[in-house]
């Protein structure tokens, strides 16, 4: 779900950006007419983008990082992409040492680039929120507009100095004239720069924020963090653009010396949100785990006398998410059990993938093979993971249906490989409504 304060806050950004190139449109009118508005004010965005985004990119080698180069980031890549609900950005990676990665583009074609001395220096749990990190970005569309907003800054300012100067050349003052024109031009500029950085900060915090929601990597990100803050700065960081060092994971340019005017939070302060959404984070589940519990004791003084179709959905999916791998598997082959299949678990030294196999005679010979996932609402089986269950119809002779069971959800793109792949699936809704529907007290103690 995306961040409603942050699209607002994007929203206006882009009516002021769009203003101010109304308002360049008009003066390139004024000059010359309807047809320099028309194609100078296209052109205008285009070499915008050029120089302040892509040149800088041009004069860098960097190369594709492909799932043979590094298949563990690829494999959390597709995970990330699918928990975030965007097609898959490519991942580049710049031979270069800086400690820093920023994203390019929509959540539709959008580059992710990655610099060698931060894949180097970083684990790859510590890299993972990272990237999620910069896939939020694409996927809030916030990247190009923060390095435009950020490079049409100087662009408005220096426009109106300019027009101050000719201005002065038929003035009877031209000192004064040209003294007010500065004056107005670095206000404009100051106060353009408080709004670009007020939004460009925030935008951090909710990107920080959906990178630790969709890989469960509080502590890699926090260490990602604190690995940054002990960095000395680097005289190649120091040197990068304002309209790069927006889009970049990490401002380490130092060159905006008050935090009004900064792109990006301090890094204490992003590490102190972070610590502080994991905390409520925990206790959240802290409080569904006590109330299962609470739910568990209230119902008789043996726990064994407490049955799963009494708890509520939210205790019910508390209590299974709490089981062991054996306990969930023996629940599931039960619950197929009571609804007519044959059931056996495998052993976890010869499973293959393979948690359940169900067979059923009547009216025909059938066989499922069941994967079982004690998942959280927070950790989605993606759509990578279901493309390797499909592979299971090729483990067994004569399988009919390949299940994966969960007691979270899917992703969305898992839903549509799932389709694809003829995989069904059951996420813990359907988990709650199967037990209730199979009408039997299952003892927590089974």
């Amino acid at each position: 779900m995306r961040d409603l304060s942050l699209t607002i806050r994007m929203g206006i950004a882009s009516t002021v950006l769009m203003g101010v190139y109304a308002l360049i449109g008009l003066l390139l009118f004024a000059i010359g007419g309807i047809w320099v508005a028309v194609v100078g004010l296209p052109l205008l965005v285009v070499l915008q983008y050029l120089i302040t985004v892509q040149f800088p990119l041009w004069t860098e080698e960097s190369r594709e990082i492909t799932p043979e180069d590094h298949p563990e980031l690829h494999d959390r890549a597709d995970r990330i992409a699918d928990e975030l609900d965007i097609p898959k950005p490519k991942m580049y990676l710049i031979e270069s040492d800086r400690l820093n990665a920023f994203a390019l583009g929509r959540r539709g074609s959008g580059k992710v680039f990655l610099h060698r001395g931060l894949v180097q220096r970083m684990s790859l749990d510590e890299l993972e929120p990272i990237v999620a990190h910069e896939f939020a970005h694409l996927r809030n569309r916030d990247s190009i507009l923060m390095g435009l907003g950020t490079s049409i800054v100087t662009i408005v300012s220096s426009g109106l100095f300019i027009l101050f100067l000719l201005a002065s050349l038929d003035s009877d003052r031209p000192w004064l004239m040209r003294l007010v024109g500065a004056a107005v031009s670095v206000c404009v500029h100051f106060f353009l720069l408080v709004f670009v950085g007020m939004v460009s900060r925030y935008r951090e915090y909710v990107a920080d924020e959906d990178a630790v929601r969709a890989t469960g990597r509080y502590d890699g990100m926090r260490s990602a963090l604190e690995k940054l803050r002990s960095e000395k700065r680097r005289v190649d960081d120091v040197d990068m653009s304002a309209s790069r060092s927006a889009i970049s994971f990490v401002d380490f340019s130092g060159g905006i010396a008050s935090s009004l005017l900064a792109t990006h939070p301090s890094l204490d302060k992003r590490i102190s949100r972070i610590e502080r959404l994991e905390s409520e984070t925990e206790e959240i589940s802290e409080t569904g785990r006590v109330s299962s519990q609470e739910a568990v004791d209230a119902s008789g003084t043996n726990a064994s006398a407490t049955t799963l179709s009494e708890l509520s959905d939210d205790q019910l999916l508390a209590t299974l998410q709490s089981m062991d791998e054996y306990e969930f598997e023996h629940l599931v082959a039960e619950l197929w059990n009571e609804i007519g299949w044959r059931t056996s678990v495998t052993t976890a030294s010869v499973d293959r993938g393979i948690d359940v196999i169900a067979e059923q005679d009547s009216p025909f010979p059938q066989k499922q093979i069941i994967q079982a996932k004690r998942y959280s609402s927070d950790n989605p089986v993606s759509s990578s993971e279901v493309q390797q269950y499909a592979g299971l119809y090729a483990q067994e002779d004569d399988v009919d249906a390949v299940i994966v069971v969960t007691t979270g959800r899917f992703t969305s793109n898992a839903s549509e490989v799932a389709v694809d792949s003829n995989v069904k699936l059951v996420d813990g809704d359907d988990l709650c409504k199967l037990i209730r529907e199979v009408d039997r007290d299952f003892s927590l103690a089974d």
